[in-house]
């Protein structure tokens, strides 16, 4: 019975630990054979909720950096990209910057280096 389940799942496609469990739960719910599950169009429903739920996070999920959540918004070049500017033509930041001084001291840096005349302060020779 286990090998005839497996076999249905790998022809349906359903392989992630996830979809499995939801054809379980649905198994031990309704006692109903593999093959009539995996055809139903319910089932085929909540695979798909699922499976755009999944595809969802991962197309919102933000890494990079150093490979933890949020590692792009520590990048000064996110913040600058972010940024708009103000009739003056001075660079307004969004309220969602962190205020974090190392974040700070790091976007000041890169738009220091790629400024025209590389002066951080007015009075810097």
């Amino acid at each position: 019975m286990k090998r005839l389940d497996t076999m249905a799942l790998k022809m349906a496609g359903i392989t992630a630990a996830d979809e499995v469990e939801l054809f379980n739960k649905w198994k031990d719910q309704t006692g109903r054979e593999a093959d009539d599950i995996v055809d139903n169009k319910i089932f085929m429903a909540e695979l798909a909720d699922l499976r755009t739920a999944k595809a969802n996070a991962a197309a919102t999920d933000v890494k990079g950096g150093d490979g933890k959540d949020g590692g792009q918004k520590n990048d000064p070049d996110y913040w600058i990209a972010k940024a708009t500017k103000d009739s003056n033509g001075e660079l307004l930041f969004p309220d969602d910057l962190p205020n974090d001084y190392n974040l700070r001291a790091s976007i000041v840096d890169r738009l220091a280096e790629t400024s025209k005349d590389k002066k951080r302060f007015y009075n810097q020779k």
